[in-house]
């Protein structure tokens, strides 16, 4: 039985994979932040890695990150054992979602492996999506076009319906604003590299990985109880 507010439990856990360049500062933040978003409506539903696609193995995450982070609620333990990992074609084949910190990144891995494309979403595009297919459902009814939504004690079937809408919605939704600092200016759909665009915007990133994460998790949990 599940509780209020939480989602039915998998058959198997939902796979998602997040990925930066050197998976030691965005990509396993979102990836704490998202596994401990989920686990609170949906205990044991996904599971949550990471990994980078100029990763040196067994590397630690980054200090700064960490304790912003940890700030933020997840398990400050689980994320100290965070280590480093290089992705591959395979192992982003073998996530149902893929979440990248940034354009570079998503064109990397479809360069590398274009059959996952209908599943691959930088972050912040997939939180503006997210929002959208959340608030359709919400309304009690499913995208236009859209196949019928599984039922609820097929929460695997819904996760992936849910990514198919993901997909389908993209060129529908407006790019989430951009922002600027200095005369810098940022994609909108990308998160920052603290570790490019200098240490002082590690809270900039993680503020915007933050409030990605929230918006997924939060269309995940309507998409549970629709």
């Amino acid at each position: 039985m599940t509780g209020a507010g939480s989602l039915p439990p998998l058959g198997r856990p939902f796979r998602i994979l997040v990925v930066c360049t050197a998976n030691i500062c965005r990509s396993p933040a979102t990836a704490a932040l998202l596994g401990a978003g989920l686990d609170r409506v949906a205990p044991g539903a996904a599971r949550v890695r990471s990994a980078g696609i100029a990763a040196v193995a067994d590397q630690p995450a980054c200090d700064v990150a960490r304790k912003l982070v940890a700030e933020l609620g997840p398990d400050p333990v689980s994320y100290d054992e965070h280590r480093s990992q290089p992705i591959s074609p395979d192992l982003a084949r073998s996530a149902d979602m893929i979440l990248t910190a940034d354009r570079g990144h998503r064109a990397w891995l479809i360069e590398r492996a274009p059959d996952v494309r209908a599943r691959l979403f930088t972050l912040r595009q997939a939180a503006s999506l997210a929002g959208t297919v959340g608030a359709t459902l919400r309304s009690g009814k499913v995208p236009d076009g859209a196949p019928p939504l599984p039922p609820r004690t097929e929460l695997a079937d819904r996760l992936e319906w849910f990514v198919q809408e993901l997909d389908a919605a993209r060129g529908l939704v407006a790019p989430v604003a951009g922002w600027q600092r200095g005369v810098a200016a940022l994609d909108a759909d990308d998160i920052p590299d603290p570790h490019v665009v200098g240490t002082d915007r590690h809270s900039d990133a993680i503020d915007r990985i933050d409030d990605s994460v929230r918006r997924v998790v939060q269309a995940v949990a309507i998409l549970a109880w629709v």
